[in-house]
C-alpha cells in the first residue's frame, strides 16, 4: 500500500487529455513517488517525505486487490473521484489521503484501488490501470553535475504573468535569470518587468 496526500491533487492539472497519447492521460505511480506530465511540463512528488502519511499510520481498511506494489499509471477520472472522496471537516490529518493498492483483482485482472476512510464508511475506487508505457521522466531532468542558477520566487507572482500573458497567442512569458540574488526578468504580451527573489535557507 502507498499513501497518496491530498495536496497532490494540485498535480492534476499537469495530467494530458490528449487521448491520442494515453501514457500521459494519467498519473504515474512510481516506487515511492508519483508524476504527472502532458509532454510539456512535468511534476512529481515524492511519496515518503516527512510531511506524508506513512502507510503504518493509515487506518486499516478492506481491500479486494492483491497490494504488490506494482508500477501503475492510474485514470485522472479516478483520481478525481478519490480525491472528492477524501473526508471532508476536522478529520485526522492520516485521513486526509488516499490509500493506493496496485496488484490483481480476485479475476486475476489488474487493478488499482483508490481508498478513502473516515473511520466509520470507507470508500473505494477500483479501476484498471493505463495499459501503456509512461516515458522515462528521469531522462528529461539536466544532469547531475549540470550547472544551473536556483531561484526562488512567491509563487503568487508567478501566476499573476499568467494574466497578463492572456491574449499571447501562445501565453508565453520569456524569463531572465542573472543570479540567484537579482531580480528575475519577464517579458510577455507587450509587458516587461521584475520579481524579486526570496531568501533560501541552508536547506533549499
Amino acid at each position: 500500500m502507498r499513501i497518496i496526500p491530498k495536496k497532490a491533487k494540485a498535480m492534476l492539472s499537469f495530467i494530458s487529455t490528449d487521448t491520442t497519447q494515453p501514457s500521459l492521460t494519467g498519473m504515474f505511480l512510481s516506487g515511492n513517488r508519483i508524476i504527472a506530465t502532458d509532454g510539456h511540463a512535468l511534476v512529481e512528488m515524492p511519496l515518503d517525505g516527512e510531511d506524508c502519511t506513512s502507510p503504518e499510520d493509515y487506518p486499516q481498511v478492506d481491500i479486494a486487490t492483491s497490494d504488490d506494489n506494482r508500477d501503475v499509471i492510474i485514470p485522472a477520472a479516478a483520481l478525481k473521484k478519490a480525491f472528492a472522496n477524501i473526508p471532508k471537516g476536522g478529520y485526522l490529518p492520516s485521513l486526509q489521503n488516499i490509500a493506493v493498492v496496485s496488484g490483481e483483482n480476485n479475476k486475476n485482472v489488474n487493478q488499482v484501488e483508490l481508498i478513502t476512510t473516515d473511520l466509520d464508511v470507507q470508500d473505494s475506487v477500483k479501476v484498471p490501470p493505463i495499459d501503456a508505457q509512461y516515458p522515462d521522466s528521469d531522462r528529461v531532468y539536466p544532469a547531475k553535475d549540470a550547472t544551473g542558477i536556483r531561484i526562488k520566487v512567491d509563487a503568487t507572482f508567478l501566476a499573476k504573468l499568467k494574466d497578463l500573458s492572456a491574449g499571447d497567442d501562445v501565453n508565453g512569458v520569456i524569463l531572465t535569470i542573472h543570479d540567484a540574488k537579482s531580480a528575475l526578468e519577464f517579458e510577455t504580451n507587450g509587458f516587461k518587468g521584475l520579481i524579486m527573489p526570496l531568501r533560501m535557507d541552508a536547506r533549499e
